[in-house]
């Protein structure tokens, strides 16, 4: 066991604090982004969903992973079911953060990766969060500025939105390597 967690995403707005939170408790980390951009303490790697070259070498020498299904794509399940089928394939635990109300729908996409990996036979953790607050001052606020987002929210019931700060989960997330080696089903 190479006991290292490699967190895709690990420059973006979850994924950084992660893991720094995750080296501050002394874990090995590696970092992957498009970049490969210097993480303070981590083993900094190149990834990027779209390259597929990119995926073997991410996944060297680590027996975790955090997967984040980025933004702003249509076809998450062929996007992510490659690097779900790296690391299934190398028997790495998988955390997966999946997004809140999939369940109700074995058709919805994120449902779809989350069953590939509750069916895959390695142990995992899956994530469903509900909307960020943090996305208001960054990735919906041209929505708001336009007042689309605003036409939005104004549809749905009130009580069924509990906004998630990032850094709420990651107080979950720094939990990871305790949930990972937990024989999870």
């Amino acid at each position: 066991m190479t006991n290292k967690i490699l967190v895709l995403g690990a420059t973006g707005n979850i994924g950084k604090p992660l893991t720094g939170a995750l080296v501050a408790k002394g874990e090995k980390v590696k970092a992957a982004s498009r970049t490969g951009k210097a993480v303070t303490g981590a083993e900094s790697v190149v990834f990027d969903f779209t390259d597929l070259s990119t995926i073997d070498n991410a996944f060297e020498g680590v027996d975790r992973v955090y997967v984040m299904v980025p933004t702003s794509h249509i076809d998450v399940v062929s996007l992510v079911t490659p690097v779900l089928d790296v690391a299934i394939k190398k028997g790495v635990k998988i955390v997966l953060q999946s997004v809140l109300g999939v369940d109700a729908d074995d058709s919805i996409p994120y449902r779809q990766l989350e069953l590939k990996v509750e069916r895959s036979g390695v142990p995992f953790v899956i994530l469903r969060p509900n909307w960020f607050s943090d996305n208001f001052h960054t990735y919906w606020l041209a929505g708001i500025k336009q007042s689309v987002l605003q036409y939005r929210l104004h549809k749905v019931n009130p009580a069924l939105l509990m906004y998630v700060i990032s850094q709420n989960l990651l107080r979950l997330h720094y939990h990871l390597p305790s949930l990972m080696v937990m024989p999870l089903i």
